[in-house]
């Protein structure tokens, strides 16, 4: 099981940013290195479970580990939503958290069924599918085609796991609080990254993404 703190180190960390920011181009780019090219990560670190990992063992495309985060989310995170994790409320003074908290702390409320549950699954979706896409490099003036100002990459786009290397998916990871401090809205399932080059390598269907209550 997910430990809770990954709400707060992680996933807390965007959200603002993500409901506010703007779409990017959804342009197709043309990879750099092999088309063939198997998920880079089999392994979620802290970041998952066992259930997860055999998930990626078996993912071959973008659309297959999509499709393996999309199906492992919801029986985590659904009963977290009913029993531990809840949202801030509006303007308050007492909660420790901008957006997610632990229920039953001080001004912690749980999050309403229907749609504010749909939107906030969807940014626990998108949030992993963002990390599982990236990996670090390092940015100069040989790499700034595909590497960028804040020294991430596109592991789909690079194809080449010695030049993009894997983040370090631990959930205190500098790497993981990167990208969720950076996180663009996106026309697709994931998320961009700010400063990502290339921008539109995230072309899946639209998705509403969460608002600020």
């Amino acid at each position: 099981m997910v430990k809770l703190t990954l709400s707060f180190v992680m996933l807390g960390l965007g959200l603002a940013t993500v409901a506010s920011a703007a779409p990017v181009d959804d342009a197709e780019p043309v990879p750099v290195g092999g088309w063939d090219y198997q998920n880079p990560y089999k392994n979620a670190g802290t970041l998952g479970d066992a259930n997860l990992n055999a998930r990626l063992a078996k993912v071959d495309s973008e659309e297959g580990l999509r499709d393996a985060i999309y199906d492992w989310a919801p029986a985590v995170f659904g009963p977290m939503f009913k029993s531990e994790l809840g949202l801030c409320k509006e303007k308050s003074e007492r909660c420790d958290h901008d957006d997610f908290c632990e229920l039953n702390t001080p001004d912690c409320r749980k999050i309403n069924p229907g749609e504010e549950t749909d939107q906030m699954m969807e940014f626990f979706k998108g949030s992993y599918l963002t990390i599982f896409t990236h990996g670090k490099c390092d940015h100069n003036s040989e790499t700034k085609e595909w590497c960028s100002q804040l020294g991430l990459c596109s592991k789909y786009y690079v194809k080449d796991d010695g030049k993009c290397k894997n983040l370090d998916l631990t959930q205190e990871s500098d790497d993981v609080g990167k990208i969720m401090n950076h996180l663009e809205s996106s026309k697709g399932d994931a998320y961009a990254v700010q400063y990502d080059v290339p921008v539109g390598g995230y072309t899946w269907a639209d998705h509403n993404k969460p608002k600020k209550n």
